[in-house]
């Protein structure tokens, strides 16, 4: 980390964007400290819901793991934590936007205290079919829900100005054949 700061020799804050699945281990804690921001990803607050959504191999950290692991992350490194979590629909009816899967990743993200809260929603086609992204309405009623426990300068919801809460209009002039190439390169 230090070289890349040492290369960039500006005032430029660096942010690791991380599945949080290695952060139990102390030195990893230690090592990704030098970032300025560390975004954990946690998209639910219970085991089976953790399963359907991130399929983690055999041996990976549990889901109560990954919670105690971002808690104790923020512990060490104080007020630089945000977490992002992702939320969506499946064509077999989960989903994690109601009911008491919601309500157990809010209990889950309250107990981390982050200083930010990213809601987001998959905006490219994901590995499996069967997931679908909310709507922005039912992104916006999802961070609505948020906002009931957070202030709102700590919940930033994908595609919406979080002051206007109007829709952020993304400008892509490349034809979808391009973007479909660019995106297989990144598979």
């Amino acid at each position: 980390m230090r070289s890349v700061k040492d290369l960039l020799k500006k005032n430029i804050p660096t942010v690791l964007l991380t599945n949080s699945s290695l952060l139990y281990r102390a030195d990893i804690r230690r090592k990704i400290s030098e970032f300025d921001i560390i975004c954990a990803k946690l998209d639910t607050g219970d085991e089976r819901s953790h399963r359907l959504i991130n399929r983690p191999m055999n041996g990976s950290p549990s889901n109560d793991m990954i919670i105690k692991s971002i808690k104790k992350l923020k512990e060490e490194i104080s007020e630089r934590i945000m977490v992002q979590s992702m939320f969506l629909k499946t064509l077999f009816g989960f989903t994690n936007v109601k009911g008491e899967v919601l309500k157990r990743l809010i209990d889950a993200i309250i107990s981390i205290d982050p200083d930010v809260v990213q809601v987001d929603t998959p905006c490219r086609p994901g590995g499996e079919e069967f997931v679908r992204s909310l709507s922005i309405n039912d992104l916006a009623s999802t961070g609505d829900e948020l906002l009931r426990y957070f202030s709102r300068d700590k919940v930033w919801i994908f595609g919406i100005h979080r002051k206007s809460r109007r829709i952020v209009k993304w400008i892509d002039r490349r034809s979808l054949e391009d973007r479909l190439l660019n995106l297989l390169r990144r598979r």
